[in-house]
């Protein structure tokens, strides 16, 4: 989320200077923000000028390495996907029904007064009033040892290490809350089950602790459908840096390029770019929505319950559509 948005996570899809994107040729359905206005025309310009063997414009000439990536994308045959690395909070649950008590009971806690807790959870991108998360929440984008830091520059009698043991206490006694787990698909488990059945190894990749991922999948039923859990504090770095994307790989016997990555928010889509994935595919069940997500995307699904039918039509005969369900 720092990569293109700064602290709020809102995407910047075309090059500076330029605008909106479009859709690459309609076999890939991949999405290609080359831009409009006079930054997509000089990338155009640039690309066009290459292939001829021309000289380049200067200002295209600077373009070129922020375009050419999704250019190329965008004209890549369909990957065949072999597994699937999905982010928890915001994918496999739904973010704001089950971290809006978390960040609450942490933030009522911790702060000793309404000033200080208004300051708290604006210093992560928490609305206390409305119980909403901004795309680019650190509570979203970062670790609990991010947060913990954050927090120490209010709470100057705290130390990072007291913070984020008692938050990841806090994340632990979700699990004990009737309802507070929402899962973003209708019967997760079965899910899981139908994506197994189709020979893909699932993984998760998360900015939670590693025992508290388990934890929670465990809550639902669906721990033991995983091949492969990381946390933050699982030694494999931070997204979108792409080490749990390679450890998933390299745990599960695939190649990266063979790997599709599911979540909810721009620094999980871009892990896919750093990692030499196969897809991004975002999903809408966190804070971001599609004109965050969509920079990083190339497909964008209302939840992970319309995972198959993308698949599918990956897969199948109906990959000549352009657009997602």
């Amino acid at each position: 989320n720092w990569v293109r948005g700064g602290f709020w996570g809102v995407g910047q899809g075309a090059p500076p200077g330029g605008g909106g994107g479009g859709y690459g040729p309609p076999e890939t359905s991949q999405r290609c923000d080359c831009g409009g206005g006079i930054g997509g025309s000089l990338a155009t310009a640039a690309t066009g000028q290459q292939m001829q063997g021309l000289p380049t414009h200067p200002a295209a000439d600077a373009l070129r390495s922020a375009t050419e990536p999704r250019l190329r994308r965008s004209t890549m045959p369909v990957p065949t996907i072999r597994g699937l690395l999905f982010d928890k909070d915001g994918t496999l649950f739904d973010f704001q029904a089950t971290w809006r008590g978390v960040a609450d009971t942490v933030i009522d806690t911790l702060g000793r007064d309404e000033p200080e807790r208004d300051r708290m959870a604006a210093a992560v991108g928490f609305d206390r009033a409305g119980g909403t998360f901004a795309p680019g929440s650190l509570i979203v984008a970062g670790a609990t040892s991010d947060i913990a830091r954050r927090w120490t520059g209010i709470r100057t009698d705290l130390d990072a290490a007291e913070i984020e043991a008692f938050a990841a206490r806090a994340a632990l006694e979700v699990v004990n809350e009737p309802g507070t787990l929402a899962p973003a698909s209708v019967d997760l488990s079965a899910l899981l089950v139908r994506l197994k059945s189709r020979g893909l190894a699932l993984g998760v990749a998360t900015h939670d602790g590693e025992q508290e991922a388990r934890a929670h999948l465990a809550a639902v039923g669906t721990l033991e459908l995983f091949d492969f859990i990381a946390g933050y504090n699982s030694g494999h770095g931070l997204k979108p840096s792409p080490g749990m994307l390679t450890a998933f790989a390299a745990a599960t016997g695939l190649a990266p390029e063979t790997v599709a990555v599911i979540g909810d928010s721009v620094h999980d889509l871009e892990m896919v770019r750093q990692g030499g994935g196969a897809l991004a595919i975002g999903v809408l069940t966190g804070p971001a929505g599609r004109e965050d997500l969509s920079p990083a995307a190339d497909h964008i699904l209302p939840s992970i319950d319309a995972l198959e039918a993308l698949l599918d039509r990956l897969e199948g005969t109906d990959r000549n559509k352009s657009t997602d369900p």
